[in-house]
């Protein structure tokens, strides 16, 4: 059970949403379909202008369904919401909040939901390998996905020739052309321009973060490169990009 109040940021709400039912939430400036209410933004400011007067707070339990969670929210804080599904759709009005989180198929990106509960950053390390890194970025990062190049491949990519990516199995350390002074950590307010620059002189490797699109991985352009990974993440769920699936080798 969760308790949603006026004081509380938007960014707050959807935080705990996610970290207590693994649920995502597009955020509705009043009751119009059409703004989405700002992360800085407190609850109470997000309240519509139509609404009915409400100085309390409400709860959310996960007995809940989705449609009474959304309507619970509508009428006592005075502004709609949707609640997304691990796809980033919305999700079945008849689901149950505690039923619904990360409710995934696929063995390997259920297996990146229960690393990306964890609050710590992701590290970067000569053993690990590139499949590891890649579940953890992706546990974290739902959205979001991790390819890894050789620099010659990155030198083909710039003459818009076909790239093929590193074998996953392979460690950080079996593919490097640098030697880092200590270990990388990546986090929520990594940008995406920093993270893919610091692989490239820390470790001489090319990589890209990408999204779904059309049910294929996708590079991010270089207009991203200043958008931290968390606000890319967020950006796709609330355009209903899938959870990122990466290609088998």
């Amino acid at each position: 059970m969760i308790s949603i109040h006026g004081k509380m940021l938007v960014k707050s709400m959807r935080d705990t949403i996610l970290e207590t039912y693994g649920l995502r939430l597009k955020v509705h400036q009043g009751f119009s379909m059409g703004q989405t209410a700002e992360d800085s933004a407190t609850v109470a400011s997000a309240r519509s202008d139509k609404a009915q007067d409400f100085n309390g707070s409400i709860e959310l339990q996960g007995s809940m369904t989705v449609a009474q969670a959304e309507e619970s929210i509508k009428s006592s804080l005075g502004f709609a919401v949707q609640i997304l599904d691990s796809t980033g759709a919305n999700a079945d009005n008849n689901s149950l909040l505690t039923t619904l989180g990360f409710r995934i198929e696929t063995p390997a990106v259920a297996a990146a939901v229960k690393v990306g509960g964890s609050k710590n950053d992701i590290s970067v390390t000569g053993q690990k390998k590139l499949s590891t890194i890649q579940t953890e970025f992706t546990g974290k990062f739902l959205q979001l996905g991790l390819m890894f190049f050789s620099l010659d491949e990155a030198a083909k990519a710039e003459q818009g020739l076909n790239i093929r990516p590193l074998p996953s199995d392979q460690t950080i350390a079996s593919v490097r052309t640098k030697t880092a002074q200590g270990d990388m950590s990546i986090h929520g307010n990594t940008t995406v321009g920093s993270l893919e620059g610091r692989f490239k002189s820390d470790y001489g490797l090319y990589v890209q973060v990408c999204v779904m699109r059309d049910g294929k991985p996708t590079y991010t352009g270089s207009n991203l490169d200043g958008t931290t990974l968390s606000d890319l993440d967020r950006r796709a769920a609330d355009k209903g990009r899938e959870v990122f699936q990466y290609a088998a080798q």
